[in-house]
């Protein structure tokens, strides 16, 4: 009796499954009729493959890191299941659900991807622009087709080489010439024109700051990450000597507070203004910062930062 209920219930199972694959199968059928997508489309990997734009450059390679814009639906009703243009973000019925979550392009790994996607950017050339469609069993074998619009704007065969670039163009464009060390440059832009005060151990800094990326693709729409600006926010109170702030909401490493931050913070007195521009070793790392939860980017990889930070007060308990 017993294997017959057994034999009876993975039947049951198989049979919902089936139902699950045909519906499936089905959705992607009447999308591709009703586009007049053929079977030339389809790629050796499963997914299908449209060209819209052609691009005119290299096609990324395994260890190539890409950066992207793209926007994923579900196919069947076309609702959006992920973007990084945040001018679709009204359009995104969860898109308050994702605390930090980060529009703009992106940095990434090839090969970091679900399979579809990894496929498709394999087929691109920078500067390309494609609409992927892409079973389930290249996505997340939930039996839920996607369809991905992506632009590939650079391949980056060398993350390091690329980041150190940009650091270094974004310095010469803002007129940065003070180094504090570990690659860390410091601008001020108010001066306290008495407070000669540096923080010491155990010292309470009250500041408040606009962190934002050093990329050559984002504007001045979506290149602020996080930031308590205005004064209406909490300020943020770090004790000095410690390594994770004590009060306030601020985006950080596992580690703390970013180190580069850090060394700048040490430098500044009550009423200073400053910016500081950090490398990405010296901020997030290389492999930048992944919500633990969801999983989209708060931080890209080898992402260089700028910090502007006002300190408000300096107390010694």
């Amino acid at each position: 009796m017993v294997f017959t209920l057994l034999m009876l219930a993975t039947g049951c199972v198989s049979n919902d499954e089936d139902k699950k694959r045909d519906d499936e199968l089905k959705i992607i059928q009447e999308y591709l009729e009703a586009n007049g997508i053929t079977d030339e489309a389809k790629t050796e990997g499963g997914i299908y493959f449209i060209g819209d734009t052609t691009g005119n450059a290299a096609s990324p390679e395994e260890g190539d890191y890409v950066i992207i814009s793209y926007v994923g639906r579900f196919l069947e009703n076309m609702e959006i299941r992920e973007t990084s243009y945040d001018s679709l973000k009204s359009q995104w019925s969860a898109a308050e659900s994702y605390k930090n979550y980060l529009y703009g392009p992106i940095m990434m790994p090839l090969g970091k991807s679900i399979a579809g996607i990894n496929e498709g950017l394999s087929l691109m050339k920078e500067g390309g622009k494609a609409t992927l469609i892409i079973p389930s069993d290249k996505a997340f074998y939930d039996f839920t087709p996607l369809i991905y619009e992506i632009r590939l704007h650079k391949v980056v065969d060398n993350p390091l080489t690329y980041s150190k670039s940009l650091f270094k163009t974004y310095l010469t464009a803002n007129s940065f010439t003070q180094l504090l060390k570990d690659s860390v440059f410091y601008k001020e832009l108010v001066t306290p024109p008495e407070d000669t005060i540096t923080p010491v151990n155990n010292d309470e800094i009250y500041f408040r700051f606009a962190g934002l990326l050093i990329d050559e693709f984002r504007n001045a729409s979506n290149d602020t990450f996080d930031t308590n600006f205005p004064l209406s926010k909490d300020q943020i109170k770090f004790i000095w000597g410690k390594t994770k702030i004590s009060a306030g909401e601020m985006i950080s490493p596992l580690a703390g507070i970013p180190a580069g931050l850090k060394l700048a913070l040490g430098e500044m007195r009550k009423g200073t203004r400053a910016l500081v521009a950090v490398p990405y070793s010296q901020a997030f790392g290389k492999d930048g910062l992944i919500d633990s939860r969801y999983g989209f980017t708060i931080i890209p990889s080898y992402q260089n930062v700028v910090y502007e930070v006002i300190v408000d007060d300096i107390v010694t308990p």
